[in-house]
């Protein structure tokens, strides 16, 4: 997954994702260590859906080592809160696991 303007994104996110945005909603941040609770997986495994998850900006954080907590970008209006927008305003090529 590489940041920028939609149409470069190509690598759609992994379903491990789900639990984590869930639980960053839920509880407003977590701890980075969380997300390999969450996902059930290896550290290197959560170490790259956290990256990946920053990289969108799905997630924010104020430092390298500090909790995440939801990030709400533009590219990802449509996602978050669907039918806002009249389809034509957003860009829906954010591509999350149902």
């Amino acid at each position: 997954m590489t940041p920028g303007p939609p149409a470069a994104r190509a690598i759609a996110l992994r379903r491990e994702v789900i639990p984590v945005l869930r639980e960053v909603a839920i509880k407003g941040e977590i701890a980075r260590g969380e997300v390999f609770r969450l996902i059930g997986m290896s550290e290197r495994s959560g170490r790259d859906i956290l990256n990946n998850l920053l990289e969108e900006g799905l997630v924010v954080s104020d430092s390298a080592r500090g909790p995440v907590r939801l990030g709400f970008p533009a590219h990802a209006a449509g996602y978050w809160f669907p039918e806002l927008y009249p389809p034509e305003k957003v860009d829906n090529n954010l591509s999350l696991p149902k």
